[in-house]
């Protein structure tokens, strides 16, 4: 009875710990869905990122520094698996109670390509070569704590996805001639090879024909195999090909074994016994050669065949598209005009950063000329390289032609932009490029939106006198010969009347006059204090022009996230 109640307290103590330990692994819950239809190689997931969902759950109160490993398992034997221990260069952070789905595009969170091993199939086979062989997968990611590898998720099979199966086309089947058919023949060569095009097989599928002579009785598989150099061979596009008087001659009574190959150029397809059909064979012109010799048979008038010509590979591919500069959206809205004009008291100079939540560009664009653009494509194995480089014209628009294969390689494609005036921020844009039903990639890129790199003046009037409200005017001048070295000044719709000044012998436009009491936000950084004068006016007294000097720009390091703000003084007694 005593050693019963031990091992009864025993077990209790067990369950608890048991029960225990899985709540300190479920502080992070993990889902994986991958949906059909499933693709061979994994980075082929990174064209179809949409066909991957993976939900990280943070279900504590806390935030939570993670490391993310991931294996893929198939019942074949075939496994993919992220080296225990591996340890990113940064960690992946949840924020307390935070929810985040994921996408095939992240990936390299849970797979570096130089820390996993392979079981039963190599690198390259699951990269590049023909991917998964057939099998049904499960893909799993476990949340591990960056910093001491504890499990903060639970192992397989919680965080795994749903078997998806991997499966190759079927080989063509042959239609005609069918297997051991006489051919009848009036003497003009016209034979019809047809096969049924394989379920599922894409449009750019290639067809190889091969025909061999069979020597005498031999076996059509054989004779196919062992020959050196086949009879007649040739690859077309489509499920049929007219064997006409231009191929080789065809011998009358003879016999011919014949064999139809499918296979993808682009590499993106797996089928079957490696393409391959069942091998027929048919005899040429047996019945007929022999109703020829007896000389009682009215031959039949050849039927004409109308030779299908089948679709090509466009041998180019244009992507198209706009590039525009605009504001950023919050650098469009007009200040309220609350900032403090002038007082007694000088405030302290400078020039502040302060991050935008919001750096979305705004919405009045600007056509933007003379753009540098440059196009990248990422292949299967992750090299990078520049596809091509173009120039946007007067009106914004651009273009790029490309052989269609170059792009077919590519998994993914992207754009950077630049420009030489130095006033705008670079933007990097991943851009969808697809295979059209003509085959070519031709595709509309759209508007690429280059963000201004501009800052705020934020001028205060220092005086003893005080000033009546509306009774003080503002404005920002700029020298001509910078205005007319940059156009994209007046693109953007600065000195709209292009008021003059002249000023020391020097020629100034007015960019914009300032609201009592508000801030200038749409100063372009093109240097001080050589080409802007700020010019002040007010209660009836002589105007007064003040450089924009003795001020230290100490950009951030990311400065397409924060905005500048010149705070400057202006002494007008």
């Amino acid at each position: 009875m005593k050693h019963t109640y031990l091992f009864i307290r025993s077990l209790f103590a067990f369950l608890l710990l048991f029960v225990w330990a899985g709540s300190a692994l479920a502080q992070i819950n993990i889902s994986i869905q991958v949906l059909p239809p499933y693709l061979y190689r994994v980075t082929d997931y990174a064209s179809h990122p949409e066909r991957i969902l993976i939900t990280i759950v943070n279900t504590t109160a806390t935030e939570q520094r993670l490391q993310l490993r991931g294996s893929i398992t198939g019942d074949n034997g075939i496994e993919m698996r992220v080296r225990d221990g591996y340890k990113s260069r940064t960690p992946f952070v949840m924020a307390a109670g935070e929810v985040r789905i994921l996408n095939a595009s992240d990936l390299t969170l849970f797979f570096d390509l130089a820390n996993i091993t392979y079981t039963g199939i190599t690198q390259y086979e699951a990269l590049r070569g023909n991917g998964f062989p057939e099998g049904n997968y499960r893909m799993c990611v476990q949340a591990f704590n960056y910093n001491t590898n504890a499990p903060m998720s639970a192992a397989s099979p919680s965080g795994c996805s749903n078997s998806f199966g991997v499966n190759n086309l079927e080989p063509p089947v042959i239609l005609t001639p069918r297997d051991k058919e006489e051919i009848v023949t009036n003497g003009t060569q016209l034979l019809t090879i047809s096969w049924g095009t394989p379920p599922g097989a894409p449009p750019t599928t290639m067809y190889r024909i091969r025909l061999v002579e069979i020597l005498g009785n031999g076996n059509p598989n054989d004779a196919l195999m062992t020959a050196g150099q086949p009879f007649f061979e040739t690859e077309v596009r489509g499920n049929m090909y007219i064997y006409s008087p231009a191929d080789p001659q065809l011998t009358m009574g003879r016999r011919y074994a014949m064999m139809v190959t499918a296979f993808d150029p682009l590499e993106l397809t797996n089928f079957r016994n490696k393409g391959q059909s069942v091998v027929t064979s048919f005899t040429y012109g047996t019945v007929q050669a022999a109703a020829v010799a007896g000389g009682g048979i009215t031959l039949p008038a050849p039927i004409v065949i109308e030779k299908v010509v089948a679709p090509t590979i466009p041998t180019m591919s244009t992507l198209k598209g706009f590039a525009t500069f605009a504001y950023l959206e919050e650098e469009e809205k007009e200040d309220g005009g609350s900032l403090p004009l002038s007082g007694a008291s000088p405030i302290a100079e400078s020039i502040s950063y302060e991050t935008l939540e919001n750096t979305k560009a705004g919405s009045r664009q600007f056509p933007l000329p003379n753009a540098k653009i440059t196009l990248h494509g990422i292949e299967i194995n992750g090299s990078s390289s520049v596809l091509g480089t173009t120039y946007s014209r007067a009106d914004g628009s651009y273009s790029f032609s490309f052989n269609t294969l170059t792009l077919a390689k590519c998994r993914d494609v992207y754009i950077t932009v630049t420009h030489d005036s130095g006033q705008l921020y670079p933007i990097t844009k991943y851009v969808k490029v697809v295979q059209n039903q003509d085959l070519s990639y031709n595709t509309d890129l759209g508007t690429l939106v280059m963000p201004i790199a501009s800052m705020r003046l934020k001028p205060f009037i220092v005086s003893r006198t005080p000033f009546a409200d509306g009774k003080v005017t503002i404005k920002i001048l700029l020298t001509d010969r910078k205005y007319y070295m940059s156009p994209l000044l007046k693109l953007a719709g600065l000195a709209p009347d292009e008021e003059r000044r002249t000023i020391n012998r020097t020629s100034y436009v007015v960019l914009a006059t300032l609201k009592s009491g508000s801030s200038f936000k749409k100063l372009f950084k093109i240097g001080y204090p050589d080409n802007y004068l700020v010019e002040v006016s007010a209660n009836d007294k002589p105007t007064m022009y003040f450089p924009l000097e003795n001020l230290v720009d100490r950009s951030p390091s990311d400065t397409t996230k924060t905005i500048g703000t010149i705070s400057k003084n202006f002494q007008y007694n």
